[in-house]
């Protein structure tokens, strides 16, 4: 992996960002972090009765609406909204969902499709990840007594899909190519209590349960429970060790600890990830509405765009995770690829617009960070470890990749990333 501290400062920094999804008012807020600062939010759109999102692999973000039965993509860096992604045209005679009803939750699989789950039909639905054309049904309604999955539907680092069924306080787990149901994950005598979301961090699951205003602990690869870390413990009087979490739902892992989502207080708490204890409010409270799930986002901006290759009209490059030094770590995704091909990620500091075979270099004298072959999807992932770099330092990131036709080469987009402590 290269080195970032052997590339010289060029831009000034800029954090990470939170997003939080609002069922009422139904929108996406967007705060800066670690300050809290209000950023412009998402739309002006159609949302209504905002739950669960994810970003694709084309880094949009891909939001659930309750309230119209749709999946509505927007811009996470401007919040401008970008048109319906899943939505039954009115002009056919073709229900083009599916039959998609009240969507509660969005995540797009390793494989780079979109599953969307529907609260009322206790299902989830699979979905095209590049044109929202319907699938199939991927979880058959009611299968494995799912009842009401919820904003919080996520793949395991196992590649499996875990939903939280809110109605009957189980999380369920299905095999992740087949759909099928596999078990009850996460065990019941935690005294779970209407599960919203549940997070894999590292060897541990964490689980809001906002019937009990806790946020309990797991086996990350067993489900077994290990204790609770976010509670008002009921043996103390006079003082709420929660800092007042009243219906947790959604949680995010930032650098500063766990950030999670109190729906009844409109409010984004901060917790020691280590032991739970209460830290303080992350935004203004009340300023959230009613918060349901949340998401972090690294700041980043298009340096340059794709070329149009073999397959697609130009690959994608998406950064994710954190940009900051002491956020764990920075990854990447290309999408749109040829398949099984060398992709090469390179990455430098100052711009320029060079030909390199059907595609543009954006970068002068780019360094390697790492080289795979993208899968049979044409998708690639690579992880970026930021811990030797320095704060305040800016790159430019992007794919140098094999193609079957013209050159031979071809290049992604190009990603600027700012490093911050």
């Amino acid at each position: 992996m290269l080195s970032l501290l052997s590339i010289p400062l060029l831009f000034a920094a800029s954090p990470d960002e939170l997003h939080v999804a609002s069922f009422q008012p139904a929108e996406v807020h967007r705060f800066q972090l670690p300050s809290g600062a209000a950023l412009p939010g998402y739309g002006p759109s159609p949302l209504a009765g905002t739950l669960g999102f994810d970003f694709g692999p084309d880094g949009m973000a891909y939001v659930a609406s309750e309230g119209t039965d749709e999946v509505l993509r927007f811009d996470p860096s401007s919040g401008a909204y970008l048109g319906p992604f899943v939505w039954d045209d009115p002009n056919t005679g073709t229900d083009e969902t599916g039959g998609l009803v009240e969507p509660s939750s969005v995540a797009f699989s390793p494989d780079g499709d979109c599953y969307v789950a529907s609260f009322s039909l206790d299902a989830v639905l699979r979905y095209d990840g590049r044109s929202g054309a319907f699938l199939g049904m991927f979880v058959q309604p009611g299968d494995g007594s799912l009842d009401g999955p919820d904003a919080g539907m996520t793949f395991g680092p196992d590649g499996d899909l875990y939903v939280p069924s809110f109605w009957n306080h189980r999380v369920k787990r299905y095999d992740g190519a087949t759909g099928a149901f596999v078990e009850n994950f996460l065990k019941p005598t935690s005294g779970l209590t209407n599960p919203r979301q549940i997070l894999f961090v590292g060897a541990v699951c964490l689980a809001t349960s906002e019937g009990s205003d806790q946020v309990l602990r797991f086996d990350a690869a067993t489900g077994d429970f290990i204790d609770v870390l976010v509670e008002d413990d009921p043996n103390t009087t006079g003082v709420d060790e929660s800092g007042g979490l009243d219906g947790p739902t959604g949680m995010a892992v930032t650098p500063e600890g766990l950030v999670v989502a109190s729906i009844s207080t409109s409010e984004i708490k901060l917790y020691d990830l280590a032991n739970g204890t209460y830290l303080g409010e992350v935004v203004t409270p009340g300023s959230v509405g009613l918060p349901t799930y949340l998401r972090t986002r690294p700041r980043a901006g298009r340096a340059c765009l794709g070329a149009p290759n073999s397959v697609t009209d130009g690959a994608y490059l998406a950064a994710r995770g954190s940009s900051r030094v002491s956020g764990g770590g920075l990854s990447f995704h290309l999408s749109g690829a040829p398949a099984g091909q060398l992709a090469v990620l390179v990455v430098g500091t100052k711009t320029q617009t060079a030909s390199l075979g059907d595609g543009l270099l954006c970068l002068k004298q780019p360094g390697r960070v790492e080289g795979v072959l993208t899968s049979a999807l044409g998708q690639a992932s690579y992880a970026v470890d930021l811990s030797a770099a320095v704060p305040g330092q800016s790159y430019l990131f992007q794919v140098v990749y094999r193609d079957v036709i013209g050159t031979g080469l071809n290049t992604s987009d190009a990603v600027r990333v700012l490093v911050t402590p």
